[in-house]
């Protein structure tokens, strides 16, 4: 994942069953969602999440529900993770996220 402050867009690689995919998402549409959350939403909730899966760091798009899971043993670039534009007080809209995201219609 990367940042880009001027354009307040997020790159993404996601593990798809194809391959790799590259997708660039406003951050603006991200938000972070609880563990209970992602298994509502997930089509694997009668499954044992995977150990891998860092439950603390769980996201979604608000505008197409979807997910976005990092593994525990990933690499973070400290300076990309505590930049400015990434901040919780200057993202954290916790009324308007809740509101947005309903996990029953993805």
């Amino acid at each position: 994942m990367e940042f880009f402050p001027q354009s307040k867009f997020l790159r993404f690689y996601s593990l798809k069953a194809n391959g790799i995919e590259e997708k660039y998402v406003p951050i603006k549409q991200i938000i972070p969602i609880t563990k209970y959350d992602y298994w509502c939403a997930s089509w694997w909730c009668q499954l044992k999440q995977n150990n891998i899966i860092d439950l603390d760091m769980i996201y979604a798009n608000q505008s197409n529900k979807e997910m976005y899971i990092f593994d525990k043993e990933g690499e973070w670039n400290d300076e990309g993770v505590y930049h400015e534009g990434l901040n919780v007080e200057n993202t954290f809209d916790e009324a308007t996220w809740y509101d947005e995201f309903n996990s029953d219609t993805h």
